[in-house]
């Protein structure tokens, strides 16, 4: 069933403007093709809305300022594709990406969630955020779970939930620990399919994000060792 299925598309976007058009390029230029694609703007006030109603096939659902995980659950909420996939506005993926991941999971009925390697970026111009600033960081490829990189079954949001939008930086890695904790069958391709784009306006970049990012990450281990304790795996929903 899943070589035929429906890849819905959910893009948060805030002010993105400068990366936008290229982030949809990327998506257009998909093997297999995206059925839905939907840009969820958190109250963008440069020409994001402007650069997303060009493309044919864009939905635009417009919200006020909210946050990452309502972002994503919103978009979640209104597609109506059998197989959900994100992206970040200012990341790129792979033509073959979804073309690989369907095939994944098209042969494997039992994985509910395929991932891919991928590798950080920096424009051409900027400069790595001091954040970011690891050796070795940009040289190599990377088998990590991030949003940008998935393709889920959709069933999958009834049995673990979707983004906790009480956290505004680590909602995606609560949302991984409760994959964990439930033993979902996942996947990660040996592909580098995923390109995520680091500057100065990331999320995560400055000294106050990490603040909250720590206190979030911390949040997140507590309520995975209440789930293993009480036996549950399943999270918020909103």
């Amino acid at each position: 069933m899943t070589g035929g299925a429906k890849v819905s598309l959910v893009i948060p976007t805030r002010n993105s403007g400068r990366f936008l058009a290229e982030t949809l390029a990327s998506v257009v230029a998909q093997s297999h093709p995206v059925e839905e694609i939907l840009v969820v703007d958190s109250g963008s006030t440069d020409d994001t809305l402007a650069i997303a109603a060009r493309h044919a096939g864009v939905r635009v659902l417009v919200q006020g300022y909210s946050g990452l995980c309502r972002a994503w659950n919103e978009g979640i909420a209104a597609a109506r594709g059998d197989l959900i996939a994100f992206l970040d506005s200012d990341d790129l993926w792979h033509p073959r990406k979804l073309e690989l991941q369907i095939a994944f999971l098209a042969h494997h009925a039992h994985v509910d969630l395929v991932a891919t390697r991928m590798r950080f970026f920096v424009s051409p111009g900027d400069q790595i955020p001091a954040a970011f600033g690891r050796p070795g960081l940009l040289d190599t490829d990377h088998a990590s779970f991030f949003p940008g990189n998935l393709l889920v079954r959709r069933p999958l949001f009834d049995l673990v939930g979707g983004f906790d939008p009480d956290l505004e930086i680590a909602g995606d890695l609560d949302w991984f620990a409760r994959i964990q904790d439930l033993k979902i069958s996942s996947f990660t391709l040996p592909e580098t399919l995923y390109f995520k784009r680091l500057h100065s306006d990331n999320l995560s970049h400055n000294a106050l994000a990490r603040q909250v990012w720590r206190r979030e990450l911390a949040t997140a281990c507590r309520a995975s060792i209440l789930r293993k304790a009480r036996g549950q795996g399943r999270g918020p929903v909103e």
